[in-house]
Parts: structure tokens; sequence; C-alpha cells
């Protein structure tokens, strides 16, 4: 039997004006599946970079409150 590992991850939740931002959830635009921006967390790392810095990959954007490493 296949034994399933779960992996943590980090996703944020960024509103401006009542809008929600979310990305697609595979680059270039090839879903229909989009969600809150975020991913896998690295080893070592803290959950708020680990944030930032998926924040940061996926929009460009810096996290207010959260700075990237």
């Amino acid at each position: 039997m296949a034994r399933f590992k779960p992996r943590l991850a980090a996703r944020a939740l960024i509103l401006s004006d009542d809008r929600l931002l979310l990305v697609n959830a595979y680059p270039g635009g090839r879903s229909d599946l989009w969600c809150a921006p975020g991913g896998g967390c690295e080893a070592g790392q803290s959950l708020p970079a680990n944030l930032a810095r998926e924040v940061h990959e996926e929009t460009g954007l810096r996290s207010p409150g959260v700075a990237p490493p």
C-alpha cells in the first residue's frame, strides 16, 4: 500500500476593497482552478517566511507585516 505523506502549506487571503486576490493554480493559466496565493513550505523556514516567499513568487507582491527572509 502506498504511504501518503502530507505536506505543510501556507496560503494568504489578500483583500482589497472587498475583493479577494486569487491566482491560477497552474503556471500559464492552464487550469480552471483558482486559489489563494501560497504553497508548500520548505523545511527550515518559518511559516511567515514561506508565506511571504510564495506570495511574492506568485503575485510579485511584498506582504506587509510578513517580510521575506
